[in-house]
């Protein structure tokens, strides 16, 4: 009986102390957790001239590279040059680098001219995992265009 306990005895020393602790863990890759998905944005003017207090009307879509049912767009802008307003779908006039919320993955702005110069101005389209696409707008006046300029 007494070498049978010092056997067990000497079985279970040497299983605790003969393993390190990491080799006991059995390691299994894990997939990536995919938060949200990249998207592409694209953009159609109808026109690049624009007569002083004319309006050009700007649509985007948004495409997704991805299922994410969770996914919120904000659209938001600033402008380098020239003096216009930008309205969104409903009419409401947006102010400069504020995110406005997107209630759908196509939508329009409308700018209106309120100088006879060049306008040049960026739209920013971001989603809640932090991808940001930005797109250029520039129109040139319509009398520098009949004045070929």
């Amino acid at each position: 009986m007494k070498n049978l306990f010092l056997g067990l005895v000497v079985l279970i020393t040497l299983t605790i102390t003969g393993c390190d602790k990491n080799e006991m863990r059995i390691y299994r890759p894990e997939e990536p957790v995919v938060t949200g998905f990249d998207f592409n944005l694209t953009m159609e003017v109808g026109t690049s001239i624009i007569a002083k207090y004319g309006t050009q009307d700007l649509k985007f879509r948004i495409v997704p590279l991805g299922q994410e049912p969770s996914t919120t767009y904000k659209v938001s802008f600033i402008q380098f040059m020239g003096t216009g307003t930008v309205q969104g779908e409903n009419g409401d006039f947006l102010g400069q680098n504020i995110d406005y919320v997107l209630n759908d993955r196509t939508f329009k702005l409308k700018y209106t001219s309120h100088s006879d110069t060049d306008h040049f101005f960026e739209v920013t389209v971001k989603d809640n995992f932090g991808h940001i696409k930005k797109k250029i707008v520039k129109f040139m006046p319509e009398n520098e265009v009949a004045q070929g300029k």
